[in-house]
This record gives C-alpha cells, sequence and structure tokens, in this order.
C-alpha cells in the first residue's frame, strides 16, 4: 500500500540502509562563508558516502551582491570550497549539482548583473582537483536551476529564459554532449511564463522536466507542466492540477526524481485562489500517466510547500520542503515519505 506520512521540525535528513534501525535525524555542522551575511545551500549531490557537494551562494541580503558557495562533506565533516566568480559586475548563485562521477561534477545557476538587470547562465565544473566556469549559452536573461546527468557524456539543465523586450517567461533546456552545453529545443505552452525547476532521468533516453506555466490572456491561474525527453526531442506530457476554485489558483511543480522508468514522483505546492494559503502537491508518474497523490496538511499549520524529492529505491521516496504558522512568521521543515 502507498502512503504519505507527514513529519515536521525535521532538519536534516539522511537515507541508510534499511538494517541501520538506530538511525537519527541531527543538525551536522556547515561552514558559512565570511565575506557575507548570508550564506544559503539549494542544491546537492553525493558521489559517495564520503564524497557529497553543496551549492549555493553568499550574499548581502537583497541578492545584488553575492558570491557562488560550494562545499563538500568527506564524511567526517563539511568543509568549503574555492570556486570561481564570474569576472565583471555579476552576481552568481549556484541552485543545483549533479556528479556522474566522483571526479566529474557540474553546478548549475545563474549569474545577475544589478545594473543591468539581467541574468546569464552559469555553469561550474569540477574535474576531482578544482572548480572552473564552463561556457553555457544565454538566450535574453536566464537562469538554471536543476541539472542531472545520466552519464558523463550526457546532462540536461533546465531552467528559465526572460525576453527582456515583451517580459515573456520561456522554459529553457541546455545539454552536456561530453563537448559543451548547447540549448535544446523544448516545447512552448501558450502562456506568458513557462519555467522549468529540476528535472530527473531514469535512463539516457527518458528524462522528465517539471514546473510550471501560466499568465494566458486575462487569467492569472498556473498550471503544472511536466516535459519528457524520449532520447530525440522533448514534448509536453499532460500533467494534473488541483481543482480551480477562483481566478488566482496556482498548481507549481519544483522537485522530481525518478527512481525507474515507470515510477517518478514530482513534488511542488497549490493554491485554490488568490488569497489561500499553499497546500503540499505531489504527482505520480507510473509508466503510463501522472497523477496527483493525497498528501497529508501539518496539523495546526497554514501553509505547506514542499521543494525537493529522493527516492533511495522504488517507491520509497522523501519529498521536503517547510510549513508555516497561521501568521506565516514562523516557518518549519517538512518532510513527507512516500512508501
Amino acid at each position: 500500500m502507498t502512503a504519505i506520512i507527514s513529519s515536521a521540525l525535521v532538519v536534516g535528513l539522511t537515507v541508510a540502509p534499511a538494517s541501520s534501525a538506530s538511525s537519527a535525524l541531527a543538525i551536522v555542522p556547515s561552514p558559512n562563508a565570511t565575506t557575507l551575511p548570508y550564506s544559503q545551500l539549494g542544491g546537492a549531490t553525493c558521489a559517495g558516502v564520503n564524497n557529497c557537494f553543496a551549492v549555493g551562494r553568499d550574499e548581502n541580503g537583497s541578492g545584488s551582491v553575492s558570491t557562488a558557495l560550494v562545499e563538500h562533506w568527506n564524511g567526517t565533516a563539511w568543509s568549503l570550497m574555492p570556486s570561481p566568480d564570474p569576472t565583471g559586475p555579476l552576481a552568481p548563485s549556484l541552485s543545483d549539482v549533479a556528479c556522474p562521477s566522483t571526479i566529474n561534477c557540474f553546478a548549475v545557476g545563474q549569474a545577475w548583473n544589478e545594473t543591468a538587470s539581467i541574468a546569464k547562465t552559469l555553469v561550474e565544473h569540477w574535474n576531482g582537483t578544482r572548480w572552473s566556469i564552463m561556457p553555457s549559452p544565454s538566450a535574453g536573461s536566464d537562469e538554471l536551476t536543476g541539472v542531472t546527468c545520466p552519464s558523463m557524456n550526457n546532462c540536461f539543465a533546465v531552467g528559465d529564459d526572460i525576453n527582456q523586450e515583451t517580459g515573456a517567461w520561456v522554459a529553457l533546456v541546455e545539454h552536456w554532449n561530453g563537448t559543451r552545453w548547447s540549448i535544446v529545443p523544448s516545447p512552448k505552452p501558450n502562456a506568458i511564463i513557462a519555467e522549468l525547476s529540476s528535472v530527473s532521468c531514469p535512463s539516457a533516453t527518458n528524462c522528465y522536466a517539471v514546473g510550471d506555466y501560466g499568465g494566458s490572456g486575462d487569467s492569472l491561474i498556473t498550471r503544472t507542466l511536466v516535459e519528457h525527453w524520449n532520447g530525440t526531442r522533448w514534448s509536453i506530457v499532460r500533467s494534473p492540477n488541483a481543482p480551480t476554485e477562483s481566478n488566482g489558483e496556482a498548481s507549481l511543480l519544483i522537485g522530481v526524481e525518478c527512481a525507474t522508468t515507470t515510477d517518478c514522483l514530482a513534488v511542488g505546492y497549490d493554491t485554490p485562489n488568490s488569497t489561500a494559503v499553499a497546500r503540499a502537491l505531489v504527482e505520480h508518474w507510473d509508466g503510463t500517466s501522472w497523477s496527483i497523490v493525497p498528501s497529508p496538511h501539518p496539523t495546526g499549520q497554514a501553509a505547506a510547500l514542499l521543494y525537493g524529492v529522493a527516492c533511495p529505491k522504488a517507491s520509497n521516496c522523501f519529498a521536503v520542503g517547510w510549513d508555516f504558522n497561521a501568521g506565516l512568521s514562523v516557518a518549519k521543515t517538512l518532510v513527507l515519505r512516500y512508501a
């Protein structure tokens, strides 16, 4: 039987083998950069039990000044790693990281130019010795928010591209072929805004990217967006949305993980109308279609949002995010288990 179990006040998460019955959650010390007051981590991956990377940014609070932040776990402790920043008046940040091998990692994000109010894609590469910036294409004002690598010569990064003249957002997909990054054509929903937030590839010819689209015509409704790679091209796959109660309803998918080609979980949140609080949104792919999985709402909390998901094996996933109290003044960590 498949069920979702809610757990709040979780500060960290380690998935251990089933035999480790005594495993527990604990805060692990992690360093903060010293040049700017706000250090944030947004993505992590492990190339081995003693070799993990976490990425994010160190910034001034408004985002106008920042530096890329990379930390490494060696099996004993987290430590800061030297990482390059683009030259010029740019505020770089990293959103996600993937490691197809222990000496081959890709971190993606953006470099924001406060003066010009424009962002460019940012990709950094780990070769086992140091991080370096890689050339990556930008079509307009772009950012990359998710990355996955089925193999060393086959990576996909997703995000969004903003047209500076019209203000329209379009989904952005880039591919690494072992030599260079290039923009891959992807379908465009009939909407003012379309963005992809996360991508997962259970095989080299089978990938799912999730996000949202909306703002077509006079409507403020935002819908879930799922795109699929079949080894040749990307196409939009039908995905369900929470019931609409009024104009202003939003359904967004922010994270996705595929344990197998017939078992994927996508997470995010929905709001039933323009004034309602958010509720956790979970969707499952069974190899044929996506469907909404009923998820519990934390007792006594006004809002719940999910931003990431990890599946150590098929039909066994953890979705993570946070929830807010009635006054939206206090946020607590939230973990849902799909098993």
